[in-house]
This record gives structure tokens, sequence and C-alpha cells, in this order.
């Protein structure tokens, strides 16, 4: 059984929502004593998709639960809890969720897998509150969260979300790619670290596992990983580093190797984080469309051009957003990045100024204010065996409304994110 934590108390929302909070909370306790473990995840690349391929293994011997949405914060963690998939928005909403909570039977997951977000300091304190995690896993730390009111450095986002680490009562797993991090953590927790990576020289306390041999196509990945080779259908060699957290935590409850293969052969990336699409005119859409950073992006167009296609590689891309001072900068080093990898780019957003300084006129690129736009201008212009790639920050932007129109297949639209009517009201 898990320990209870206390009661939330200092939640900074609204008198009103603080009540609501304090009563879902009294409810999510009571799972919490059902559930055998909890598993936390953090960091700035990857986070939901390794949460969701940490569920998808463990589900196979396990009574698992998590999200299928993106619930990271202190109410979405605690509807994780209570298995509630949909945020109240009116107050009507609210009263008919708690009267669900406290009248229907609980549920009783054995392992809870969980999403800790942050935007500004102080936010980890309040998911932390809720539960602290038995393993906790580290995906890269990177700039992001860096507007005015947020955080003013990399170190400063590194040291927030490092308390999900330090609070993990068992374990942590560690992605070694991220030097920066991996030297924090063998300081923070180096008797109960476990880090991948391309080397294993660590402290002699940390126990090092080899992620190497990783090779992509236009199928999947496959990769080696503490000497065995796995397989997934993901694109782009980055995505070895996104799994291999959910192979080990499968092996450490017990799973077989066989199962741990099986399940990984069936996992598909949550939406906008990585699915491919039918597009019109016999072209194919990678949709990457969900949200957008620096070292994110630069990994995605990566691995996109080395995908062997015979048509054009498009890259619809969208402002990254809450990156502060830096976002001139990173939007220049964005530009040059993608003119490498492409062959014509489309660009969404207020930091359009800056990319095409960095395109520098290397490719053809044009430049649109919104998404619809942009779709517009894609749906007469792409070609049969086109490859486009979409990724781009949710405020403001929302890439995804230019894919929609571009299915092939209609009924994709289901697979998008953000297709809630929250999520479509923001976005018109």
């Amino acid at each position: 059984m898990l320990e209870q934590g206390p009661v939330p108390k200092n939640f900074r929302f609204t008198p009103m929502k603080k009540l609501f909070l304090f009563l879902l909370s009294l409810r999510a306790r009571k799972v919490l004593t059902t559930a055998t473990s909890v598993i936390g995840i953090t960091g700035s690349i990857g986070k939901t998709t390794t949460r969701m391929a940490i569920a998808h293994i463990l589900s196979s011997y396990f009574r698992v639960q998590t999200s299928p949405q993106n619930f990271n914060t202190p109410i979405g963690l605690l509807l994780t809890i209570l298995k509630k998939e949909t945020l109240p928005e009116s107050r009507g909403e609210w009263l008919s969720l708690l009267w669900n909570v406290f009248s229907q039977p609980l549920p009783h997951p054995e392992i809870l897998v969980l999403e800790y977000g942050i935007d500004t300091p102080g936010d980890m304190d309040d998911l932390l509150v809720i539960t602290t995690p038995d393993i906790a896993v580290m995906t890269p730390i990177t700039p992001v969260h860096m507007a005015e009111g947020q955080f003013s450095s990399v170190n400063d986002i590194r040291r927030e979300k490092l308390k999900l680490a330090h609070a993990a009562k068992k374990m942590v797993i560690g992605n070694a790619f991220d030097a920066e991090t991996t030297e924090e953590l063998q300081r923070l927790r180096s008797d109960s670290l476990i880090l991948f990576g391309e080397n294993t020289e660590y402290s002699p306390f940390t126990k090092g596992v080899l992620l190497k041999n990783i090779i992509s196509n236009s199928d999947g990945i496959s990769f080696t990983l503490d000497g065995e080779v796995y397989k997934a259908p993901l694109i782009g060699t980055f995505q070895a580093q996104i799994v291999a957290p959910a192979i080990l935590i499968a092996r450490m409850f017990g799973l077989p190797s066989e199962t741990i293969r099986d399940s990984l052969s069936t996992f598909s990336p949550p939406s906008g984080r990585g699915r491919i699409f039918e597009g019109i005119h016999n072209s194919r859409i990678w949709d990457f469309s969900y949200n957008s950073s620096p070292a994110a992006t630069s990994a995605v167009l990566s691995a996109f051009g080395t995908i062997g296609i015979t048509g054009r590689k498009i890259a619809l891309l969208g402002n990254m957003n809450e990156l502060g001072e830096l976002a001139f900068s990173e939007h220049v080093r964005l530009g040059e990045t993608a003119a490498k990898y492409v062959d014509e780019l489309v660009f969404v957003g207020k930091n359009a100024e800056a990319f095409a300084k960095g395109v520098a006129e290397k490719v053809p690129l044009r430049c649109f204010e919104d998404a619809n736009k942009a779709g517009n201008f894609l749906q007469s212009s792409l070609k049969e065996g086109d490859f486009l790639l979409v990724k781009g920050s949710q405020n403001k932007v929302f890439l995804e409304k230019a894919i929609r129109m571009l299915l092939k297949n209609p009924n994709d639209e289901k697979h998008l994110c953000r297709n809630s009517k929250r999520w479509r009201d923001q976005s018109t």
C-alpha cells in the first residue's frame, strides 16, 4: 500500500477551485491506498510518449491507470488518479464531476503512471503534495517555459523538475544523453539511479545501461538496450530514448523480454506526437503538432532528413512559444536547422522573420499568419509522394487545424490532438 499524502492545501487557484480540489483529493487518497506503485515522469521532451509507452507495456501484466489526455497539472493528476478523462469547464460540469466521484465506485489500479508538468517556479511542489512517486523518470531538460513570469534559465527549470527525482521513494531513471541533468542526478540519487546512454562510466553506485545500435527507417526503429534487441513502430532515432525507460521499468516489474517486445510492437504514439497519416494527393503527414521546443524540433528535423522517400520533404513548422529572450536566436537556429533537412518550408507564427533569417533562402519558404492559411496553401501545393512534417506550439498556433484540411481520410481527424470542444473554441 502507498502512504497517504496530505490533502493539498496550497494550490494557487481561486477559492472555488481550491474547494473542488480539496474534495477530489479526499477521494484520490482512497485510490492511492489501493495502488501498489506510482510512476512519475517529468522533463522537457517526450514526457507524454514515455508515459504512454510505460503504461502500454505494463498493462500486459497489471491493472495500469494513466490518462489519454495531457493531464499533468494538479487538477490533471487528480483526474488521472480518479480515472476521469474530461476537464470540467463550467461550475455545472464541476458539480457533476463531484457527484460522480462521490457516488460511483472508485477505480482500483495496481500501478498509476502520472505525468508531472511545470510552467512556473513552485509548480512541482503542488504536484508532489498530491502524491510522490515510487519511481521517477527524468526525460531531457531543455529551454522551455522561459517567458515573463516563468523561468529565467535552464538551470532553474532543471532545479524545479529535479524535485521529482529527489522525492522518489525507490528509484530514478535518467537519460544520460542529457549530460547536465545526469550530473545533477548522480549528486542527488547516485545510490538509487539507473542511467541509460552511450556509455556506463558513472559513479560506482549508479547502474548504467547501454543504449546503442539505433537504426531508423520508414517502418520504425530498432536498437539494443542492455544487450537486447528491441523494435518499435516509431520513426526517428531519438524515439529510442523515449521508449527506453518503459523497457527498463517493465524489466523491474518482472515482465519477460518477449512480452516487452510484443507489447512494444503494438505501441502507437499519442495524438500530435509522431503519428503518420495518409494525406491528400497520395502524400503522407508526420504529425508532431502537439507542441514544439528547440531541442525536440531539431531532433525531429534531423530524423526527417534521414527518411528515404522519392517525393519532396516539406516541413510545416510553427512558432516555438515560451522562450523569452531566447525566442529570436532560437528561431534563427531553427531556420538554419530546417534548411539542412527539407526541400521546402512553411512557417506559421510571429517569429517568421527570425526563422526566415535562419533559412537564408537556402530552400523555398512561405510564411503565414495562421494555420488555416498555411493549410489552404498546402492543399494546392502538395503532390504525390510528398512527405509533410508538422510541428509547432499550441498557444495561437494550433497546426492540427492545417492537418485536418490535408487528411485523405476524414475519419483520421479523431486521432489529431486538441479535438475537444474546449480546444477547438480556443483555436478559432
